[in-house]
């Protein structure tokens, strides 16, 4: 698995699930990030920097979860720049054979979800390769690369119809859509009753992705209800309103409890493009866990068509789905909703979608 998030940091995605799940149904796999560089030296102080320089030197595999994980290093950052491929003064190389060492190289299949990480499909050998693209890639460096991985897959399955739909004519078999999901009995288990929740919530990347404008319009119209955002904290400070608390992040073990808590959680997504094609892990993990949600009304997350779940397009109308959503205890069926959505399930679904896709060597395992 190429993918662009470390199993170090704050932040649990897609591929750190697909990664246990597949381990737990007896594959061998191993989970490569994008690599730290030197000049994320510069950020030493953020934990997450410092997590993923202490995985990457020396350059080692690391079993979380049944998967094994590495963080490979270059000299710098893998960002759009004029540069497509980084300098990794071999790093590369010697993590392909680690992985050899360890019988993990030449894959079966290699599901890479980082356009940028394509260079390492030169020397990272498989029989099948499968794009698992989770974002509208909108700059143009991710956008080339992520043309080169169309080139070079087999197969392609998108977390929602849009990013598929986003990518253009030339996606490998046309492509499937397998959305993100939930542990559900992780978030599901030991509810608390709706009278001892309060508040609203968010957790996740506090980046340019994310309207701070709506969130503060929401505090301002609601001063009687506490606004706690979690997740790491903005590069470039915010004005918030008094009943706005930036939490910092969380640690994923805790995340459960903190959920069970809150009567709304909210998903507060911006107009930025990439948006559009998002399929949020929070949408059905703050189902799970028994709130009702407050969303951006974007075409991946009103698809799902949940109840317990108020999509808005503008202010007022995200100050009338607020008003809605905090009048009443959820329905059971926001949660009912999201069993069907556990990783062990998508999981196979993944599975299932890259066997019937062709091999890169044609064979189709027929005499």
């Amino acid at each position: 698995m190429l993918s662009h998030t470390s199993g170090t940091g704050p932040f649990r995605v897609g591929s750190h699930h697909l990664a246990r799940e597949f381990a737990l149904s007896g594959h061998d796999v191993a989970h490569i990030s994008t690599p730290i560089s030197l000049v994320h030296l510069a950020m030493w102080r953020r934990t997450e920097i410092r997590e993923r320089f202490k995985a990457a030197v020396p350059l080692r595999l690391t079993q979380i979860e049944g998967a094994e994980y590495a963080v490979p290093w270059s000299v710098l950052p893998l960002t759009p720049s004029r540069f497509d491929r980084p300098i990794t003064l071999g790093s590369t190389r010697r993590l392909a054979g680690l992985l050899k060492s360890r019988g993990l190289l030449p894959a079966d299949l290699v599901l890479i979800d980082q356009p940028l990480l394509e260079y390492a499909l030169d020397v990272f050998v498989a029989s099948k390769v499968v794009y698992r693209p989770t974002d509208i890639n909108v700059d143009a460096t991710t956008r080339r690369a992520e043309l080169r991985v169309l080139r070079r897959s087999q197969g392609v399955i998108a977390t929602s119809e849009m990013v598929l739909e986003r990518l253009g004519q030339g996606v490998p078999g046309g492509g499937v859509v397998v959305p993100n999901g939930v542990e559900f009995t992780r978030f599901a288990s030991n509810p608390v009753a709706w009278s001892d929740r309060s508040g609203v919530v968010y957790v996740g990347a506090l980046d340019h992705r994310f309207d701070w404008d709506l969130v503060n319009f929401l505090a301002e119209k609601h001063p009687q209800e506490v606004f706690s955002l979690y997740g790491p904290r903005p590069s470039i400070a915010r004005a918030v309103g008094r009943n706005i608390k930036l939490m910092g992040p969380v640690n994923y073990a805790s995340l459960p409890d903190i959920l069970r808590h809150h009567r709304v959680g909210i998903l507060p997504l911006n107009s930025d493009p990439s948006n559009l094609g998002r399929s949020p892990m929070k949408l059905h993990e703050y189902l799970a866990s028994g709130l009702r949600v407050v969303s951006s009304g974007t075409p991946a997350i009103a698809a799902h068509g949940y109840p317990d779940v108020h999509c808005y397009s503008s202010e007022a109308e995200a100050n009338i789905a607020l008003n809605a959503a905090l009048a009443v205890p959820p329905t059971v069926a926001g949660v009912a909703a999201t069993r069907a959505m556990d990783w062990s399930e998508r999981a196979k679904l993944v599975l299932a979608a890259c066997a019937r896709m062709p091999r890169a060597d044609g064979f189709d395992g027929t005499a």
